[in-house]
C-alpha cells in the first residue's frame, strides 16, 4: 500500500516538503552620518600625529633621545664620570691626568693655539691659576643629568652623553626647573647674556657610551 504524505509511520508524520536552510541575521548597528564623519576626522588626526612624530624622530634623533637620569647611565659612562668627580673632590686638577690617560683619542679642550696639554690649559683658564675654578665648574656640570645624543649607527656605541643637558636645550624656551638648573651653573648676569645671545658658551663635557672622554671645553654649542 502506498503511503500518502500525511500518513503516520510509527507515530510520526512524513513530510515531502524540501528542507529549508537556516538563515541567521545579526543586527548591524547603524551609524549616523555625523558619527561617521567624526570617526573619519579622528583617524585623520591620528595619522597626522603619527606622521609628525616620525618626522621628528628622523630629522632630530638627538632631540628624541632626551635627558638621561644619572642612575640610568651605561656602566662605562658611570665609571668615567665617577673618576672625574674623584678628581674634582681631590681639588687637584693634575688628578685628571689618570682619566685622560684612559683615552685612545685626545680630549677636546680648546683651540689649536691652546697647545696640546689640557691640564695646563685648564690651569690657565682658571682665575686662581691652579685649575680650582675649572674643577668646581666640572663638578657643577656633572651634578646635573646629561643629554643623550645619537651620532652613529652602532647600537652599543652610537650615543654620547653631554653635560650639562642644558647645553642641548633651547635657551630662549627654558622651563622654570631648567632656569633653576642654569642658575646653579653661573651667575644671573652670565645666564642672561647667554640667553640673549641664544648660544651656549659655558662648559660642555662629553663622554661616549663606551666610556671615552671626548671633550671638556667652553664654546658655542648651537644657536637657537
Amino acid at each position: 500500500m502506498m503511503l500518502r504524505p500525511c500518513d503516520s509511520i510509527a507515530g510520526r508524520k512524513v513530510s515531502r516538503r524540501p528542507p529549508q536552510h537556516l538563515h541567521l541575521q545579526l543586527p548591524i548597528p547603524h551609524l549616523s552620518d555625523a558619527i561617521t564623519k567624526r570617526l573619519i576626522r579622528y583617524l585623520l588626526v591620528v595619522l597626522a600625529v603619527v606622521g609628525l612624530v616620525h618626522q621628528t624622530l628622523v630629522r632630530h634623533p638627538a632631540m628624541a633621545e632626551g635627558v638621561v637620569a644619572t642612575g640610568n647611565l651605561p656602566p662605562l659612562v658611570t665609571e668615567m664620570r665617577d673618576r672625574l668627580l674623584a678628581a674634582v673632590a681631590s681639588g687637584r686638577i693634575e688628578d685628571l691626568g689618570e682619566p685622560l690617560s684612559w683615552n685612545e683619542l685626545p680630549v677636546l679642550f680648546g683651540t689649536a693655539k691652546d697647545g696640546d696639554d689640557p691640564i695646563a690649559h685648564w690651569q690657565r683658564s682658571s682665575q686662581d691659576g691652579k685649575g680650582l675654578q675649572v674643577l668646581e665648574d666640572m663638578g657643577r656640570a656633572l651634578a646635573l643629568p646629561p643629554a643623550r645624543l645619537a651620532i652613529g649607527r652602532d647600537i652599543e656605541n652610537a650615543s654620547v652623553y653631554v653635560w650639562p643637558y642644558l647645553s642641548e636645550r633651547p635657551l630662549a624656551h627654558l622651563t622654570p626647573d631648567e632656569e633653576k638648573d642654569l642658575g646653579s651653573l653661573m651667575t644671573d648676569a652670565e645666564a642672561k647674556k647667554m640667553r640673549e645671545g641664544g648660544v651656549w658658551t659655558w662648559w660642555r663635557l662629553v663622554i661616549g657610551a663606551d666610556g671615552t672622554w671626548h671633550a671638556f671645553q667652553k664654546g658655542d654649542s648651537k644657536g637657537e
